[in-house]
């Protein structure tokens, strides 16, 4: 698939060092800790919190080199030192959800949807049942019908 960056039949923009680079991009810290301070004419109080920090994109690191995403996923198939520095990525930007969800950092509902669409967790539920299945008379007949044929 042709990108504005990578044209057909032009040779590869691919560069080694694109690895390491991918991954300081998506090694951001989670969070950081914000000093609030309230003065009043006779005191001053501090009180520290802590903001989650922006959420790192692998598209964006895309942009920052001048090429699609769709390219870097190209470039994972093709070379698999790239293949592994996006693995990398990818799992640096889970731990940034997890951690910031965790801490309450991110809104509970973007946590989840993040999770389930942009990393390889799944909510699933278990069902488990017990009891006995019946079949109604009517089915019993239809079914006892086909035995006879």
């Amino acid at each position: 698939m042709a990108n504005k960056y990578d044209r057909p039949g032009q040779p590869t923009l691919y560069k080694p060092e694109y690895c390491q680079q991918l991954i300081d991009f998506m090694s951001v810290d989670h969070y950081s800790e914000v000093v609030d301070v309230v003065r009043q004419k006779d005191y001053e109080k501090e009180s520290t919190r802590l903001v989650a920090n922006p959420l790192p994109f692998i598209s964006a690191f895309a942009r920052s080199i001048k090429v699609s995403t769709v390219t870097l996923y190209e470039w994972a198939s093709v070379h698999p030192e790239f293949s592994n520095a996006m693995t990398c990525a990818r799992e640096l930007q889970t731990e940034h959800i997890a951690t910031n969800g965790m801490l309450g950092l991110f809104n509970p509902q973007f946590t989840k949807f993040a999770a389930v669409n942009m990393t390889d967790w799944r909510d699933k539920q278990e069902v488990e049942h017990s009891g006995n299945v019946s079949l109604s008379s009517r089915m019993q007949s239809l079914l006892s019908d086909d035995d006879k044929k």
